[in-house]
């Protein structure tokens, strides 16, 4: 697997913008001293969390229910911010997450939620929410899934409006 290589545009108010090519170059994660809150004044609920994940590692997060192990991700997509500390942060190829846009930051991530939803907008964005692939990829994808014909059914096939609440899909097709 080829890593992608990175060419970021620091711009003046100290964020990185991603050019050609994308972020992150390989994936190295480092999370030092993360001290989490859900406000400014509350306790703490994640306290001196370290983690390093190298490129190529597979890791499990396992743990029950409400056990913490979404805050991670919410460290890493910057949901939450961690406590500004010394020594405390999270980087990604050795760059600090908080010098990153959020839009850069999130957007290699895929997060499979335990619950089926819909981003509300045409059926191509939910898709392909960055406008990254050809029509003729899409379709690809809905064959593969088998919804290729049932879209195809639909008065306005990609361009068909859905949302939450939608009931455009059953809940085994989303």
């Amino acid at each position: 697997e080829r890593a992608r290589t990175v060419d970021l545009t620091k711009l003046g108010d100290g964020k990185y913008l991603s050019q050609e090519g994308g972020f992150p170059k390989t994936g190295n994660i480092e999370i030092r001293n993360a001290v989490m809150r859900y406000s400014p004044k509350s306790d703490p609920f994640v306290y001196n969390f370290n983690l390093e994940v190298k490129h190529g590692e597979k890791i499990a997060i396992v743990g029950g229910c409400r056990s913490g192990f979404s805050n991670i991700l919410a460290m890493l997509i910057r949901v939450f911010e961690i406590d500004r500390m010394p020594n405390s942060y999270i980087t990604i190829d050795g760059i600090n997450t908080r010098d990153v846009g959020l839009q850069v930051l999130r957007k290699p991530f895929v997060i499979v939620p335990q619950e089926a939803y819909l981003i509300t907008g045409p059926i191509r964005h939910n898709i392909d929410p960055w406008n990254e692939h050809t029509d003729e990829e899409i379709w690809e994808v809905l064959e593969l899934v088998g919804l290729k014909e049932y879209v195809e059914n639909l008065k306005n096939q990609l361009k068909t409006h859905v949302s939450k609440g939608s009931s455009t899909f059953s809940m085994g097709q989303r």
